[in-house]
């Protein structure tokens, strides 16, 4: 009867001691969490490439590490006006959304960053004017990110109504509102976190 007390006492302080020692590490990978920090040109928590980081380092935007299409029309076939002219950093997802809600069903560029699932994450869209030119600047002039030297589509449509869309050359930098009827660009999603 004493070695069944002396092993119910043992267990007890068994258990009592992995639970302070699982309470401390997961205490210590949570104050890690917290206190992480992004960098641009690291990997981020989908797995792309960081192209820019908040100012207290702890939100930013990545890239996915490959092209989605090698070239791919902006529009569905058919024309519509989707109103996706939001240009600035974070704006990319609310035009995809625009563009997709418009168009519908089809083979497009924006649909490819929606459909694409990188890193376990379904966050994924067309980068805006903005955000693509970050891309350029923060990425691939640092040789970062193996982008060809050919036009990106944005998210970001004209406002002129003309049916224009935004795309960058890589292989220049410069950024145009051209033809999204006739002209492929290529696409490479991007995420918010």
């Amino acid at each position: 009867m004493r070695l069944d007390q002396s092993t119910k006492i043992l267990s007890t302080l068994v258990f009592s001691i992995i639970v302070i020692l699982s309470s401390d590490i997961f205490a210590e990978n949570l104050a890690l969490t917290a206190s992480s920090t992004y960098v641009i040109g690291k990997t981020g928590p989908g797995g792309g490439i960081i192209f820019h980081v908040s100012g207290d380092g702890k939100h930013g935007l990545e890239v996915a590490r490959k092209d989605q299409s090698a070239g791919i029309l902006w529009y569905n076939g058919t024309f519509k006006e989707t109103m996706a002219v939001k240009t600035g950093l974070w704006d990319g997802s609310f035009n995809t959304d625009r563009i997709i809600t418009t168009l519908g069903k089809g083979n497009y560029a924006a649909l490819l960053p929606a459909n694409y699932n990188g890193g376990g994450y379904g966050d994924w869209y067309l980068p805006s004017k903005d955000e693509l030119n970050l891309i350029y600047k923060n990425l691939h002039l640092k040789g970062l990110g193996g982008f060809a030297g050919e036009r990106y589509w944005s998210s970001s449509e004209d406002s002129s109504g003309n049916g224009f869309v935004w795309h960058q050359n890589f292989s220049d930098g410069n950024q145009f509102a051209d033809d999204q009827f006739n002209l492929k660009s290529r696409v490479r999603a991007v995420r918010a976190f």
